[in-house]
């Protein structure tokens, strides 16, 4: 988790450094984001009986470090600023037709790191935080400018990204992957306590050993070959799996014990760039939330994704007792409360969520009535004459006096169920919350921004990766995650991560601590500098600080219509 990501970086690239030039001692890097003047701290490494202190450097430094030792890096990196990307998103063609252009123009073609300036990076929006830097005159250090379209002008518009984050260490052939949703950035690597100015990141990320490794090692290798799609004159060597055995498919199993727990690890990946996309990692997510007995726990900065929203909220109203935890970034964050961020939409996650197991719901719909005058119909629905019958495509269903009944997720004015989403926040030295961002606070701790992407089910299988549970992440940005299976490991990331939030905090007391937060909140018994995971409602989403959802013509656009693209 956060700061330590950056450790065990650090480690693994020295790891590297300290052994012998050797065919199979490597490092392969794919990220979204790379800056490469990000600072690792100083670590202790452990090489047999050998422990060899290493000051705290630059990325860079290290990179540069490694390879002039004689131990390739190579970078895979998503370009975001690649104006070649312009002609392959406005035109929809067969990939052949794009092979034989490229081939033909020279267009698109392999750029090493040592050329000169390189752009590449990534970002939110279109095109944007591109970053370059000179490269070190040295042959072992290479990149790949990858460029990723998804052929979807019809559906998606221009914003599609590779967003996979992974680091595969090969040992003199022995593999390791650093895999989660850490790019390599400053700003990723927050105190685990999110306590202090400027610890506001919170991620997580998983070490692999084993064949496992091999199926990241192998996406990688698919992505860099991916130069061999459109020829030209300045490509390097393909590079083959060098001896290690080869699995054929990135969606796969290995079975391994570690430190005697029986402990499975399966990479799945979302890939919009083949004629029949891959979804491997929604299909794998929901077959979890279809089966699970005891409880779902999430955690991202969002849950937007209709289809897993859709399954939480069906499986929830199929097993009563089954809890459901959805841990957010709250959507009253200074850091995340605009128009065009996530908390809008998830006002309609928190309905469809909610209404399964709905204590209180107040509807009010707008009729027509005569010469353009409206008139408003209200609703009071009490759970014990009124059955949930679905919540799904935006719509609320009902029965009710052997009627079925509906209304508009839009319509709903008020909304009470015990709670599913949560969000953290943090405080001041005074104990007060955060206020939003302006001069007067701008040394005050800020809240939490829960960037992991992580699922765990029933303390058997564990989700971390690259993959945010929104439309985009699942359905069209390239994503890998890891799917870990084995009731020991995953209980114990549980526990963990739990404990990293709130001491003592469990799934069953989950509800009760928070609902405690909330009244400490109110009371104004914080502790100063110290973050709280508050229980989320009804009207936190629908008056988020910018934007008002209900009425707003322009939220409508924001967060409706958004929700099924974004």
């Amino acid at each position: 988790m956060d700061e330590e990501f950056f450790e065990e970086l650090h480690r693994q690239l020295c790891r590297i450094e300290l052994l012998d030039p050797d065919p199979l001692t490597y490092v392969l890097v794919a990220m979204w984001l790379c800056k490469p003047d990000t600072q690792l701290p100083a670590v202790t490494v452990q090489q047999g009986s050998r422990s060899t202190r290493v000051a705290g450097r630059t990325f860079i430094n290290a990179i540069t470090s490694l390879t002039q030792r004689g131990h390739p890096v190579k970078f895979v990196l998503w370009n975001g600023a690649n104006p070649v990307e312009w002609p392959r998103k406005l035109i929809s063609v067969p990939y052949n037709w794009l092979r034989w252009a490229g081939s033909l123009t020279g267009l698109i073609r392999y750029e090493p790191l040592d050329s000169g300036i390189l752009r590449f990076g990534g970002g939110a929006r279109v095109f944007s935080e591109a970053l370059s830097f000179r490269a070190r005159s040295t042959p072992n250090m290479q990149v790949y400018a990858e460029s990723y379209s998804p052929n979807w002008l019809a559906q998606h518009g221009l914003t599609a990204s590779n967003h996979q984050k992974f680091v595969v260490c090969s040992h003199a052939g022995r593999l390791e992957a650093l895999l989660g949703g850490f790019n390599i950035n400053e700003s990723y690597s927050a105190k685990t306590d999110h306590g202090l100015v400027g610890e506001r990141w919170h991620d997580t990320a998983v070490l692999i050993e084993g064949p496992a490794a091999h199926a990241v090692q192998t996406e990688w290798l698919r992505r860099w070959n991916k130069q061999y799609w459109y020829g030209g004159d300045t490509l390097p060597a393909r590079l083959e799996d060098q001896g290690f055995i080869h699995h054929g498919s990135k969606k796969q199993t290995a079975q391994r014990l570690v430190n005697g727990w029986n402990t499975g690890v399966t990479i799945a990946t979302t890939n919009g760039e083949p004629f029949t996309r891959e979804n491997d990692i929604r299909d794998l997510v929901i077959e979890r939330i279809k089966v699970a007995t005891k409880y779902i726990y999430l955690e991202n900065y969002a849950l937007t994704d209709p289809a897993l929203v859709a399954a939480l909220s069906k499986r929830m109203a199929e097993k009563k007792d089954l809890k459901v935890i959805v841990l957010v970034t709250h959507p009253k964050n200074p850091y995340y409360s605009t128009p065009i961020s996530w908390s809008p939409m998830e006002y309609y996650t928190f309905v469809q969520l909610s209404l399964p197991r709905f204590t209180h719901v107040r509807i009010v719909t707008t009729h027509e009535i005569a010469l353009g005058a409206t008139e408003d119909e209200e609703q009071v629905l009490d759970p014990a004459t009124a059955k949930f019958v679905s919540a799904e495509n935006g719509t609320f269903t009902w029965s009710e006096g052997g009627q079925t009944k509906s209304c508009s997720f839009d319509d709903i004015a008020e909304l009470e169920a015990p709670t599913v989403m949560y969000g953290p926040i943090s405080t001041d030295l005074a104990g007060s919350e955060v206020l939003p961002r302006n001069a007067a606070n701008a040394k005050k701790p800020q809240w939490p921004y829960v960037h992991s992407k992580l699922a765990l089910f029933d303390d058997q299988v564990a989700f971390v990766g690259s993959s945010n549970w929104t439309y985009r992440s699942m359905e069209y940005d390239g994503e890998i995650t890891a799917m870990v299976t084995g009731e020991e490991t995953v209980r114990g990331i549980r526990e963990r991560l739990f404990e990293h939030w709130q001491q003592g905090l469990t799934v069953d007391n989950y509800a009760t601590k928070a609902a405690k937060n909330e009244q400490d909140r109110v009371a104004r018994r914080l502790r100063p500098v110290h973050s709280y995971m508050l229980p989320l409602s009804f009207g936190d989403f629908l008056h988020s600080a910018e934007v008002t959802l209900v009425g707003s013509p322009k939220a409508w656009l924001y967060s409706k219509a958004t929700w099924r693209f974004w």
